[in-house]
């Protein structure tokens, strides 16, 4: 037997008021002597029997019709005891647990894994009766009866229908958590959960967060599991994507690393990895990796335009397609607008180099004197150079376009003294030079050592001997210390001669010489002109997209790129929504990152960003849980009731149906109440009587 309002059962401690009542009118009456022979008389022993007797017997009448009223009021159950007027289907608290990740796309059978949970998800609700409730909980957080009505069962039962898996990573253990917390509300006689999952291992949950749930899900509460996954998984995923350029340029390739792993236990014979931009296959390879495996995969395609550009790395579809493909992104500047920043004189051989580029876009270049920087508006430039003395100017627009993200090249001026050139390093966060090195013709400067494996350098000077360049002799020049950022180009007295380093969320490039011919030869070097030209796009350069968001997680967009006002955003499927940016820095948020792909941004038509959104890794390990593992579980969290296996083949629901039956008491109780109430009253009567 149990009890549906078992907090009443504290009621039966006024049962014992009767006893009180009962015992306090006992007390030992004082003696008076009066005339006995009258009294004598009239009072007969064995009438004073029958009134100590009736006493009794209405103190035990009135202990148990207080009893059968608190134990009426506190709802007495019998649960699968048929009793002839009192059984019937009792009230019913369903929840559901479904597995609605992109795991349980996998084909069992004639559909998918989630197609069967729907199925009988729908049939366990449809056999539920008026009166009874039902929730749903899914894997992912989302919410599926939102908008229905409390009861409203033929709703939900449409809405299973309609249940499409989900791209955001869940675990099951915070689902379990969340039905018990329902189930812990619910009053009713019949308590059920039901887990509907393929019970992946790596979507378990973290043990740290297993609770104690026995106070929620106590012996009233049936668990029900149907474990949905009955073959062995073929699976291999693309769990990482990686663009390992940094400088980009019109027409040149693309390099593309992906990370295959191979979640099966067969191996995978001639697979074929392809990487896409925009869309295009650009190039394709085979490949052999064994069960359990990873590998990387290395491949180029060209970059055929400018701007924003989607790039994707697939494979061939297997169970899990959801997977099989990554996302990254790229840009290259549509129109280039790069800020000169200095003497004319220092400034013209930068200009040629920047000119005689190959850019074919719109290349605008704005040339002013280093004072006049706080009157430029540098929302859309994509990269400065400064060729001059940071000495008694400020500087505070340029440290802010750096530290948002902006690019900047630095060379000292013709004339830039040591103090000059320090300051105008130091408002960058860099070092001061150690000294200004002035008139060494007899012993001029040159190269010690080249990074070429810096983007900014990479691939331009390979000969069929190696790696070489030229260097320059240098006449007068800083002593930049080395450290504190990368020695790009080092000096043979020990200094650096190209050095670069973050500042904020930008970069910053100090060059140690002029672009003047009176201090040197540097600019008619075969370097000058491709590092200048180099360094505009990679100064400018975002950083590739690589991994992006993961499904589910917020999207940021700085001010910079938003600029305020309105923002449309593209998803992956071609939905056009538009949403708001904050005021002056705030920049904007997006959060709708619900199916993995590109998402892209624009604002007033033009593209501001491309954003890479992919799933978790986590959901492509497809590794099932045995039912001991399940089992133990459930213990793990101190579930009451041992879970029962239900195979969703068998006619489930009549056994359900079946089950629900029981017997409510608490009529019976009332009626007993009624009865000995009665009872009560005509001792009661009968006792004055006797008295008289």
């Amino acid at each position: 037997m149990n009890f549906l309002s078992p907090g009443l059962l504290f009621g039966l401690f006024a049962a014992s008021i009767p006893i009180l009542i009962h015992l306090l009118n006992l007390r030992k009456l004082k003696k008076i002597d009066f005339s006995t022979l009258h009294f004598l008389k009239l009072i007969e022993k064995q009438k004073v029997r029958r009134v100590k007797l009736v006493q009794w017997l209405l103190m035990a009448l009135r202990v148990l019709i207080i009893a059968m009223l608190v134990l009426g009021f506190s709802r007495p159950v019998i649960q699968n005891e048929r009793i002839p007027g009192f059984t019937s289907a009792a009230k019913t608290t369903v929840v559901l647990v479904i597995d609605d990740s992109f795991s349980m796309e996998v084909v069992e059978g004639q559909g998918s894994r989630l197609n069967l949970a729907k199925e009988v998800a729908g049939k366990i609700v449809a056999g539920l009766k008026e009166g009874d409730d039902a929730t749903v909980v899914l894997t992912s957080g989302r919410k599926l009866d939102d908008g229905l009505a409390s009861g409203n069962l033929p709703g939900l039962v449409r809405a299973i229908k309609e249940l499409e898996p989900d791209f955001v990573s869940g675990d099951l253990n915070t689902a379990v958590l969340t039905a018990a917390q329902i189930m812990g509300e619910s009053e009713n006689l019949n308590k059920e959960l039901y887990i509907l999952s393929d019970f992946q291992k790596a979507t378990l949950g973290d043990p740290k967060e297993f609770t104690d749930v026995s106070t929620l899900l106590d012996t009233r509460v049936k668990t029900r599991i149907f474990d949905l996954s009955s073959k062995k998984t073929i699976n291999s995923a693309v769990i990482g994507v990686k663009v390992n350029n940094q400088v980009f340029e019109p027409g040149k390739e693309v390099s593309v690393t992906a990370t295959i792993r191979n979640f099966s236990d067969d191996d995978v014979s001639n697979g074929v990895v392809s990487l896409f931009i925009n869309d295009e296959r650009g190039a394709q390879k085979s490949y052999n990796l064994e069960a359990g495996k990873i590998t990387d995969i290395t491949l180029t395609a060209p970059l055929r335009k400018s701007g924003y550009s989607s790039v994707f790395v697939s494979i061939e579809d297997d169970d899990i397609k959801t997977d099989n493909k990554r996302f990254a992104s790229v840009y290259l500047p549509r129109e280039f607008q790069t800020v000169l920043l200095g003497k004319s004189s220092d400034l013209k051989f930068i200009r040629a180099a920047i000119e005689a580029g190959s850019f074919s876009g719109n290349l605008k270049i704005t040339e002013k004197d280093i004072s006049q920087n706080g009157a430029l508006d540098l929302k859309q430039v994509n990269m400065i150079i400064v060729a001059g003395s940071g000495e008694g100017v400020n500087l505070s627009k340029l440290k802010e376009y750096v530290a948002n993200g902006g690019g900047i090249l630095l060379l000292p001026g013709e004339n830039t003294t040591l103090k000059g050139y320090s300051d105008l390093l130091n408002q960058f966060g860099l070092a001061s030079p150690i000294e200004l090195k002035k008139d060494s013709k007899a012993l001029p400067g040159k190269f010690s050592s080249v990074m070429f494996t810096h983007p900014l350098l990479r691939e331009i000077f390979q000969t069929q001997y190696g790696n070489n360049v030229e260097s320059p002799e240098l006449f007068t020049w800083f002593r930049l210390p080395q450290g504190g950022g990368t020695d790009i180009i080092s000096m043979s007295d020990g200094s650096s001669f190209l050095k670069e380093t973050r500042s904020g969320k930008g970069r910053v490039i100090a060059v140690a010489t002029p672009a003047s011919l009176t201090t040197g030869d540097f600019p008619m070097i075969p370097l000058f002109a491709p590092l200048i030209y180099r360094s505009l796009f990679y100064l400018a350069s975002q950083e590739p997209a690589s991994e992006g968001t993961k499904t589910g997680e917020e999207i940021i967009l700085s001010e910079r790129k938003t600029g305020g006002g309105k923002i449309t955003v593209i998803d992956p499927d071609g939905k056009t929504s538009a949403i708001r940016a904050g005021k002056g820095d705030a920049g904007m948020s997006f959060s709708s990152t619900n199916a993995p792909g590109i998402y892209k941004f624009l604002r007033d038509e033009e593209e501001i960003d491309f954003v890479p959104v992919n799933t978790d890794t986590v959901e492509s390990n497809s590794v099932t849980m045995e039912r001991d593992e399940i089992s133990d579980y459930f213990k793990k969290i101190n579930l009451k009731n041992a879970p029962e296996y239900i195979d969703p083949g068998t006619n489930f629901v009549l056994t359900l149906s079946e089950s629900r039956l029981g017997s409510e008491l608490w009529k019976l109780f009332i009626i007993l109440a009624l009865i000995l109430t009665g009872v009560e009253m005509y001792f009661s009567r009968a006792k004055k009587k006797d008295l008289v």
